[in-house]
């Protein structure tokens, strides 16, 4: 006879174990992670408030550096200048102008001396050159303010320059083209030995800014060494000295700025004579001219030099070969100080070497106000303090007269007004919403089946409601723009809603009165820069105040140091205690899983003794 049993089933699964271990982890987790993790995370915003904070106060330090510019670059001293037909005549003024107006008609706008070789056949052989050698050549030219420059160039013709001992006019062109576009001032001493018994000083006169060289008695390699030093340290100029082989030196100097000339002279001693560097307004040709080569006509090639200054004062002087040479001959241009015209015939080939405008045709020519006006460039900066007219165009007789006028740039003023508007607001109003305290009242709501359901009231606290830097700025901003600047007397603009503009506690400043600001802007700016600006001003005294917040010593830097080893160190503790949780889930597990592993001994033990119940009763 058999005897059925029922046998136990095991309660703890491994679904429960996990029920368990998670239970566990939730509950301790709650008690000592989360609270770390809300502190935690309250440092954070409180911190990444601040560095929006500090963007925000350094856009607004900008503005206020931006309104205490003084002087001329001042917003509120800056002047407009406008054209009533720019395609004739520009204008623009700067804070040195005052209001004013003028008339003014262009007759003839400034060119830049142009001279042209003899048109040459491409492919024809030169006659001139005909051998390799080196041909220099002097180009003298108007330094714009009545004096002259000189520039002396050379050319050198190598072999490889010859097909069959000939050269093309074309190649002839290119060579000179070349060598004085890239033409450098070069002043080179004689060759000298032994020594000097002069010492002294000379001066090197570079673009118009005087040096003074010291020298002293001694052999002149010493002495062109210490020239050297001195030279070298002169922004523009390179200098050095060469062996010539013979135990002899020689100097060089060479102008690297290719827009100055440089000149030397005045010398104490004798040093400059004998070494024969004496030069006035030596300048490299490349800074005073543009040499081109192209070709008119099939098989045709010409040569022409264009002045970089224009006007008269900077036109083509002399054009002058060396004794013995003939560069300039071989293209018609050895014309020394003549002036030809030049004349392309119908056949170009025959095409006369000369200027193409005549000395009266290079200035500029116009009436200012009915006087008739010369200058040897188009923007004419000299005629009116702080105003640079630009001529455009010359004028046809049935053309209009130019009006032009000077007046306050009331945009630049507005738009300054306006950006410190905007940013004063972005930051005020950011403080203000974080510093406040919000209340979302209690809520009831009933479902279809007219169960009700309560929300309760919740209170929002901002980021930074207890932060004493807030609030110190919150003070700061809102007594700034609210009250009148003190030392301004009471007739004049002493306050921003004298300007038209006001102040609200929530929202920051706005303009209440754009026509009471256009009439300030226009009719007052002196006294919004004395607003802005005086030693009490607004601009002022928040530039002071903010700027200690700034930086990476500031108020606000340190305080974030302190937030960020703060934020550490709940970090660390976080870590801590979540390995205290990690370990007492794991615990927990292992308990469990041996409660289990008993409960499942028990069990086999029952399942055994149930099937050999017959063995045992007997």
């Amino acid at each position: 006879m058999s005897t059925t049993s029922s046998v136990m089933t095991n309660p703890i699964t491994s679904d429960v174990i996990t029920s368990m271990v998670s239970a566990v982890t939730s509950q301790e987790t709650a008690k000592l992670v989360t609270p770390l993790q809300t502190k935690l995370t309250s440092f954070q915003n409180i911190n990444s408030a601040y560095t929006s904070v500090s963007t925000m106060l350094t856009a607004l330090n900008t503005d206020t550096k931006a309104l205490q510019v003084s002087g001329t670059t001042s917003a509120f001293t800056s002047m407009v200048g406008t054209s009533s037909n720019s395609s004739f005549v520009g204008i623009t003024a700067s804070g040195l102008a005052t209001a004013s107006a003028y008339q003014v008609r262009v007759t003839q706008i400034a060119k830049s001396d142009i001279v042209q070789s003899n048109t040459l056949s491409s492919t024809g052989i030169n006659t001139e050159i005909t051998g390799p050698g080196t041909q220099t050549f002097s180009i003298i030219t108007g330094d714009g303010k009545g004096g002259q420059n000189t520039s002396t160039v050379s050319v050198t013709f190598a072999a490889a320059d010859f097909t069959n001992g000939t050269i093309t006019n074309q190649a002839v062109m290119d060579k000179i083209q070349t060598a004085i576009n890239s033409n450098q001032a070069i002043v080179q001493s004689d060759s000298v030995s032994g020594a000097t018994d002069s010492s002294g000083s000379f001066i090197l006169t570079l673009g118009g800014t005087a040096h003074t060289i010291n020298y002293s008695a001694g052999n002149y390699s010493d002495v062109m060494d210490s020239i050297v030093t001195q030279i070298n340290n002169i922004t523009g100029l390179s200098a050095k000295k060469d062996s010539d082989g013979n135990g002899g030196y020689k100097l060089k100097i060479t102008v690297t700025d290719q827009t100055k000339n440089i000149s030397i002279g005045g010398d104490s001693g004798t040093l400059v004579s004998e070494l024969n560097i004496a030069a006035t307004n030596v300048i490299g040709a490349s800074g005073v001219v543009n040499a081109s080569t192209f070709a008119p006509g099939s098989g045709e090639y010409q040569f022409s030099l264009t002045s970089k200054q224009t006007g008269n004062d900077g036109r083509i002087i002399s054009l002058t070969d060396a004794s013995g040479n003939n560069a300039l001959s071989t293209m018609g241009l050895n014309l020394g100080s003549t002036r030809p015209t030049f004349a392309q015939s119908s056949d170009s080939t025959t095409g006369a070497a000369g200027f193409v405008y005549a000395t009266s045709d290079l200035n500029a020519k116009f009436q200012f106000n009915g006087l008739n006006i010369e200058r040897n460039t188009n923007t004419v900066t000299d005629l009116v303090k702080g105003v640079s007219i630009q001529l455009n165009s010359a004028m046809q007789s049935t053309d209009s007269t130019v009006n032009l006028k000077v007046s306050t740039d009331t945009t630049t003023i507005q738009n300054s007004i306006n950006t410190f508007i905007t940013d004063f607001n972005k930051l005020y109003t950011y403080l203000k919403t974080n510093t406040s305290v919000s209340v979302t009242p209690a809520t009831t709501t009933t479902d279809s089946t007219g169960t009700s359901t309560t929300t309760p009231a919740t209170v929002s606290r901002g980021t930074l409601i207890d932060d004493p830097n807030t609030q110190a700025l919150i003070n700061l901003m809102s007594s700034l723009v609210s009250l009148p600047v003190a030392g301004i007397d009471s007739k004049n603009i002493n306050s921003l809603s004298a300007m038209g503009i006001t102040f609200d506690t929530t929202n920051g400043i706005s303009v209440s009165s754009q026509t009471q600001l256009t009439n300030a802007i226009n009719n007052n700016s002196a006294q919004l820069n004395t607003l802005f600006n005086s030693s009490n001003g607004i601009a002022t005294i928040l530039n002071s105040r903010i700027t200690p917040y700034l930086g990476v010593g500031g108020y606000l830097a340190n305080s974030q140091k302190s937030l960020k080893k703060t934020i550490t160190s709940i970090q660390d503790n976080i870590t801590s205690e979540q390995a205290i949780v990690t370990k007492k889930a794991t615990d927990t597990r292992t308990q469990y899983q041996q409660m289990q592993q008993q409960y499942n001994n028990i069990i086999y033990m029952q399942t055994f003794i149930a099937q050999n119940s017959t063995f045992f009763s007997g």
